[in-house]
């Protein structure tokens, strides 16, 4: 009978762990570079459909809400023209804790941009922003609202895990 009992919490341990492991994810790398970032972006800050340059920590501040300064590293690139929305950025945020921080500032920017161009203005901005992939993994935090978000986000996510 403490055999039975023993091999049922054995086994329940076991769907335990398993259970964790596959809600945990993969493993994210823990030092990601920018220039790494940058790299797997190039494909897409390149295309002919994504007009952005590269953004200033000023940029990102006005824009975003973000001081940049305040982390370790991120890539941003923000819109050419003001009625554009095209926008990247990627912050590595020190913590797991520290990137929930920024995805929530970065949700609130997504928040916002649709609420501008909601009223019909800007159907074209507003179909790339319901496209637009705001996510974290580990220590980074993520925004893209581009034609090719979710391959770009593909390209990211497979710079960040090991």
């Amino acid at each position: 009978m403490k055999k039975i009992v023993a091999i049922e919490a054995l086994l329940v341990a076991l769907l335990v762990g398993v259970m964790f492991l596959l809600l945990s994810g993969a493993n994210v790398r823990e030092n990601v570079t920018a220039e790494e970032v940058e790299a797997a972006s190039a494909q897409f800050v390149a295309s002919e459909t994504f007009s952005a340059k590269v953004g200033t920590e000023l940029n990102a501040k006005r824009y975003m809400g973000l001081n940049v300064a305040d982390y370790s590293a991120y890539v941003y690139y923000v819109a050419t023209q003001g009625m554009d929305v095209h926008e990247f950025l990627w912050v590595d945020a020190g913590s797991e804790e520290g990137a929930e921080e920024v995805l929530a500032v970065m949700n609130e920017r997504l928040t916002s941009q649709m609420e501008a161009f909601d009223e019909g203005y800007g159907p074209e901005q507003m179909a790339l922003l319901e496209k637009a992939c705001v996510f974290s993994m580990g220590r980074y935090a993520i925004y893209i609202v581009s034609e090719d978000s979710e391959a770009w986000k593909s390209a990211i996510t497979d710079v960040l895990e090991e």
